[in-house]
C-alpha cells in the first residue's frame, strides 16, 4: 500500500509537464499586441514601397524629359565677363530666345500636343539639376537635351569672338561676333544659335520658325519628314497635317491666267489642296483654318451659292468649338465670322440676330483668354452696332481694353478716339460725316459704306444661317 503523500512517479525517469495557466490580458493590451505583431510589418512595408516608388518616379521624370533642356555653364573669356557678359548672362540669353520662339507661335500654327519646353540653368556649385544633367549624359540623347559650349577670342586683340554650342555633345554651326556694338552682335548670334538648337530639340517648332521667315519649302521638307515617321494613330499627326495645310495655303504659287481670287470657281489649286489637309487633320485649329477658307468663298460667291458657302463656313467654326470648347481662338473666330456676316445681309432683323450671336462668342472668348486685343475690339464693334441698348461707356471700355492690350495697333487707338468724339452712338456714319480727319479709320469707314450699300440695295437676298 503506497504512502499517502508518496509521489508515485518520484522513482521513475519520466518528465512531467504541467500546463501553466496564461495570464488574462485586457482588451486594450490585446489590440496593441495584434497591431504590433500583425499590422505593423505590413504598414512599414507599404510605406517603404510608396517611398521607393516616389523616388523612382521623380528620378524617371528628371531623367526622361524629351522636352527638357539643361543649359550648362557657357565658358566666356575674362574680357567679356568684365563687360557684364558672364556665363550666366549668356545662358539666360539662350533661354530667353528659346522661350520667345515658342511664345510667338500663331494660333493657326499651334504647337503639337505635348509637354511645354522645360529649360533649366543649374547654378554654381553642386545642385540637383547638375546631378541630373550629369546622370543624363549616360542615357539616350532623346531623353534629355544638354546644351554646353564656350566663347573664345578669335585673335589676340580680342576684336572678334567665336561662339560654339553643343547639344548632347554634338556641335552646332559656330557664330563669330565683332566686338564693336557687342551687345547687339551677341543678341543676333544667340538668336541664330537658338534657332539651330530648336531644330535639334523640336523639329515641328523649327518648321513654324521657318514659316514665319517665309521659308515655306524648308518648312515643308520638315513636315513631310515628320509625316513619314509618325504612326497613323498618333495624336500629333493632326497638328502636322494642319501645318502642312497652312504651308500649302500660304506658300507662293504660280497663278494660271484663269485664276481669280474673287471667284470660287477659279480659285488657285493650292487652296483646294490646303482644304483637304485641314479636313484630314480634323483638329479645332485646322477646322478654324478651314472655316476661314470657306469664309472667302462665302463673301465672293454668286447669289446662288452664297448661302451654301456661308453655312459651310459657320459649320466648320462651330465644329472647331465642339472639339475644343476651351479654345478662346475658336470662339473668337466664330464671333468674327458672325460679325462680318451681319453686314452681308440687308435685313435688320437678321443683322441684329447675327450681332447678338457674335457678342455671345466674343464674351466666351474673353472669359477663356482676356489678353487678346482683337476680341475686345470685336465685342466693342458688335455692341456698338447692335440694336440692343448699351451704355456709351461700356463700348468705350471695350475699345480702351483693346488699345491697352495692343498699344502698337493704331487702329484700336483711332477707333477709341473717334468714338469719344462721336455725337450719335447709334449711327456710325455720323462719325465719318461730321468729324474732319485726314486719315479716317478704314474699319469704321468700311462699316459705313456697307450700311450705305444696304440702304441702296434692298433687293439683296438674305443669307440664312
Amino acid at each position: 500500500m503506497p504512502f499517502p503523500f508518496h509521489d508515485t512517479f518520484a522513482g521513475s525517469r519520466k518528465a512531467v509537464f504541467r500546463r501553466r495557466r496564461r495570464k488574462a490580458n485586457t482588451s486594450s493590451d490585446s489590440f496593441v499586441e495584434v497591431v504590433r505583431r500583425k499590422l505593423l510589418p505590413w504598414i512599414t512595408t507599404s510605406l517603404a514601397f510608396v517611398f521607393a516608388a516616389g523616388i523612382a518616379y521623380s528620378a524617371w521624370n528628371s531623367l526622361y524629359q524629351p522636352q527638357g533642356v539643361t543649359i550648362s555653364a557657357i565658358a566666356v573669356p575674362k574680357t567679356l565677363s568684365d563687360k557684364g557678359f558672364t556665363s550666366d548672362v549668356i545662358a539666360e540669353k539662350i533661354r530667353d530666345n528659346l522661350l520667345k520662339i515658342y511664345s510667338t507661335t500663331p494660333h493657326a500654327m499651334a504647337a503639337m500636343p505635348k509637354e511645354p519646353l522645360d529649360i533649366s540653368i543649374p547654378g554654381t556649385g553642386m545642385s540637383v539639376r547638375k546631378l541630373v544633367a550629369w546622370v543624363s549624359a549616360y542615357f539616350p540623347e532623346s531623353w534629355h537635351h544638354i546644351v554646353s559650349g564656350e566663347i573664345v577670342s578669335d585673335n589676340s586683340a580680342e576684336t572678334k569672338f567665336v561662339i560654339t554650342l553643343r547639344v548632347n555633345g554634338k556641335l552646332l554651326p559656330t557664330r563669330t561676333v565683332d566686338s564693336g556694338n557687342l551687345n547687339d552682335n551677341l543678341n543676333s548670334a544667340v538668336h541664330i544659335l537658338s534657332r539651330n538648337l530648336i531644330e535639334k530639340v523640336d523639329l515641328y517648332q523649327e518648321a513654324i520658325a521657318l514659316i514665319k521667315d517665309e521659308r515655306y519649302a524648308d518648312a515643308e521638307d520638315i513636315i513631310d519628314e515628320m509625316r513619314s515617321t509618325l504612326p497613323s494613330k498618333s495624336d500629333r499627326l493632326g497638328a502636322v497635317l494642319n501645318l502642312k495645310g497652312y504651308i500649302v495655303e500660304h506658300k507662293p504659287y504660280v497663278a494660271t491666267p484663269a485664276s481669280n481670287l474673287n471667284s470660287p470657281k477659279s480659285e488657285p489649286a493650292n487652296l483646294a489642296i490646303a482644304r483637304r489637309y485641314y479636313a484630314e487633320a480634323n483638329t479645332s485649329i485646322s477646322l478654324t483654318n478651314l472655316g476661314n477658307l470657306e469664309t472667302n468663298r462665302c463673301w465672293y460667291a454668286s447669289e446662288e451659292t452664297r448661302e451654301y458657302y456661308c453655312s459651310l463656313a459657320e459649320h466648320h467654326f462651330r465644329a472647331a468649338i465642339e472639339l475644343a470648347p476651351e479654345s478662346a481662338d475658336a470662339h473668337y473666330s466664330l464671333g468674327n465670322f458672325l460679325y462680318d456676316r451681319a453686314f452681308n445681309v440687308c435685313a435688320p432683323g437678321k443683322t441684329t440676330e447675327l450681332l447678338g450671336q457674335a457678342v455671345q462668342e466674343f464674351n466666351a472668348a474673353m472669359q477663356l483668354d482676356d489678353t487678346k486685343a482683337e476680341t475686345y475690339q470685336g465685342m466693342a464693334l458688335a455692341r456698338y452696332l447692335g440694336n440692343e441698348p448699351v451704355s456709351h461707356d461700356i463700348v468705350l471700355g471695350y475699345f480702351a481694353a483693346a488699345s491697352r492690350r495692343d498699344s502698337s495697333n493704331n487702329s484700336f487707338r483711332n477707333q477709341l478716339s473717334f468714338l469719344r468724339l462721336e455725337k450719335d452712338l447709334r449711327d456710325p456714319s455720323t462719325l465719318l460725316r461730321e468729324i474732319p480727319v485726314l486719315n479716317p479709320d478704314p474699319l469704321l469707314d468700311n462699316i459705313a459704306k456697307r450700311r450705305d450699300k444696304c440702304s441702296k440695295d434692298k433687293s439683296r437676298p438674305l443669307v440664312s444661317g
